[in-house]
């Protein structure tokens, strides 16, 4: 079935259809790897080639916090932009600024981020602007650091 899920799904517009072989066909120079066609694909069809993006960023997370004794997380709801906030330009906010979360337990801290941003904003807002809910990273992340072995294709 070419049913377009995956090109309705793509932030950033990489996925296309090709309706003469009757396939998704990604362009790989536009794909930021975000995974999000592989998750909403009904039939399954999509395979990322090493694990989904949220898995990858919650394994180098864990591993980056495995490398010290004392970790303490800390969270800044202020000037929340659309995209990641490693671009090194600065970004429009596009959520109004909601304060700063910290805790010893990266899950719970995440949790309480993401609760308070829907609470706020009424919905899923990154949902809305990124065509995938932060509600995946947070299962990624709950996988990987409560021991499950993450899933890798």
């Amino acid at each position: 079935m070419l049913c377009g899920a995956c090109v309705e799904n793509c932030p950033v517009g990489a996925m296309k259809l090709n309706e003469e072989e009757r396939r998704p066909e990604p362009s790989l120079a536009e794909c930021q790897g975000y995974s999000n066609c592989t998750i909403v694909c009904p039939q399954k069809a999509l395979k990322p080639m090493v694990a989904t993006f949220d898995f990858l960023l919650a394994e180098a997370a864990k591993a980056s916090v495995s490398k010290f004794r004392k970790v303490y997380f800390v969270n800044f709801l202020q000037r929340m932009a659309r995209l990641c906030d490693c671009f090194d330009e600065p970004l429009e906010p596009v959520i109004s600024d909601i304060g700063i979360l910290a805790g010893s337990d990266i899950l719970a801290v995440e949790k309480a981020s993401y609760d308070l941003i829907v609470k706020k904003e009424g919905k899923d807002v990154f949902r809305e602007l990124n065509k995938k809910s932060f509600a995946e990273q947070l299962k990624a992340a709950e996988e990987v650091f409560q021991g499950e072995a993450p899933r890798r294709i």
